[in-house]
């Protein structure tokens, strides 16, 4: 072999061999390597780190009402009694029983004690469209609301005084949100995007009590399809938070559901998710 081809392992200095009889430290051709890596790891780090912040900045502007069309959404849910049998994350139990028809809500306490407070309905009218109304708790009459509801995503109580008792939205018997006494607002993992909107679901999280395993579902029900599941978590006496770099995009007029099942009885289960909602153009 000529010489400018010669390679040849040099066992008593630990170096090779090449051409034009130049030798290389492997060693210090390893460290060499190492270091680079070291210095792209950093570089990335600093990347993601600057890419972190202007994306932080651009959900405070959204936070601020600073950019037009679009605002931050959380949506949180309880369910102080899971069993074995699948149940939405929402005070009442059992699966929501999301309506296919706008309905009036009678807005009712259970105790008299509520009389006065003004409650806060907020969703959507049969064009998906958003709407709210505000309704006097009135244990003599319970008012139905003047305007028809297809989804109910949220109520508040805006009145002076806390609530002491359960106050529901109901049509024809069915109860469709509950504010529990104390909260003052409605615990429903539940929403539906609205008309000309798209939502983007950036996070999410769940938690269960010492003890207790539970498995949990994130829904997803594209107009005019069926429920899908996007996400599955089990947990075992703990609790998760999951970000997503890249997050799911949902059309308008699209359902979405947290649910659970537990291996046992008597589960007590918080999940939420957040998402950025954008007008369409």
């Amino acid at each position: 072999m000529a010489n400018n081809k010669i390679e040849s392992m040099n066992k008593h200095s630990g170096r090779m061999l090449k051409e034009n009889n130049e030798y290389i430290n492997i060693a210090d051709k390893i460290e060499d390597i190492h270091a680079d890596i070291d210095l792209i790891q950093s570089n990335i780090e600093t990347i993601n780190s600057n890419m972190q912040q202007r994306v932080d900045a651009v959900r405070l502007s959204i936070a601020k009402g600073e950019v037009e069309g679009a605002k931050c959404v959380r949506k949180f849910g309880f369910n102080g009694d899971i069993d074995t049998d699948l149940e939405t994350i929402w005070e009442s139990g059992g699966l929501y029983p999301w309506q296919s028809t706008a309905l009036n809500m009678t807005l009712a306490s259970t105790e008299a004690d509520d009389d006065g407070n003004t409650i806060t309905l907020y969703g959507l009218d049969a064009d998906y469209l958003e709407i709210e109304e505000d309704m006097v708790l009135n244990s003599a009459e319970p008012p139905v609301s003047t305007k028809a509801f297809l989804r109910l995503n949220r109520m508040i109580n805006k009145g002076p005084d806390a609530l002491t008792g359960v106050v529901t939205a109901v049509n024809a018997g069915t109860t469709y949100a509950e504010i529990d006494n104390g909260n003052n607002q409605t615990l429903m993992a539940t929403y539906t995007v609205p008309a000309g909107k798209t939502a983007y679901v950036e996070e999410i999280s769940a938690n269960v009590g010492a003890g207790k395993d539970v498995t949990v579902y994130y829904y997803a029900r594209p107009f005019g399809e069926v429920f899908q599941v996007k996400r599955v978590r089990r947990l075992y006496e703990n609790s998760i938070f999951e970000t997503f770099r890249c997050p799911y995009r949902f059309e308008e007029k699209t359902d979405l559901e947290v649910r659970a099942v537990g291996v046992s009885v008597n589960n007590k289960i918080a999940a939420a998710f957040g998402l950025l909602l954008f007008d369409n153009e």
